[in-house]
């Protein structure tokens, strides 16, 4: 028998042997591209989800903030009509209306910071609304369909 007969023997039957094993290593590729798929997903969803959490943390501060507000606004307001109604303004009383007022002022301040942030963070709610990632939110009412803070 010829060498290159031989070694076209050996290189056939090596041939045979392997595809098994040729088949197992593309099959594992397959199995190794769709799990990265699937781990790219998780990660997006991971991070979906801590957006969402994050959002509704801010809008729970935001609404504390409001209540807050307008506690210290009615609290101005009776201050303020009790100085006027009194006939003598006591130094007492102008200082309770005017801690009433700088805290009015404050807490609007820091409330329209907290708008603010919400605002800046509704436009990245949009796209989880369009794919309907978030009908809790919608559901609680705190933003839209069109993804805009709900307040």
């Amino acid at each position: 028998m010829d060498k290159s007969m031989e070694f076209s023997l050996v290189a056939k039957f090596i041939d045979k042997v392997t595809v098994p094993l040729r088949r197992v290593t593309r099959t594992s590729d397959e199995s190794r591209d769709k799990f990265d798929g699937l781990r790219t997903e998780l990660k997006r969803l991971g991070a979906e989800g801590s957006a969402i959490t994050h959002f509704k943390k801010l809008n729970a501060t935001q609404k504390a903030t409001a209540v807050r507000l307008q506690t210290a606004k009615d609290n101005a307001q009776m201050l303020h009509a009790e100085i006027k109604a009194s006939p003598r303004v006591t130094n007492k009383m102008r200082n309770a209306y005017d801690r009433a007022r700088s805290s009015v002022e404050r807490l609007n301040k820091q409330n329209i910071s907290q708008r603010k942030t919400l605002a800046h963070t509704a436009p990245s709610m949009r796209v989880h609304c369009r794919t309907g990632s978030l009908e809790g939110i919608l559901s609680d009412g705190i933003i839209d369909k069109s993804g805009t803070s709900v307040s």
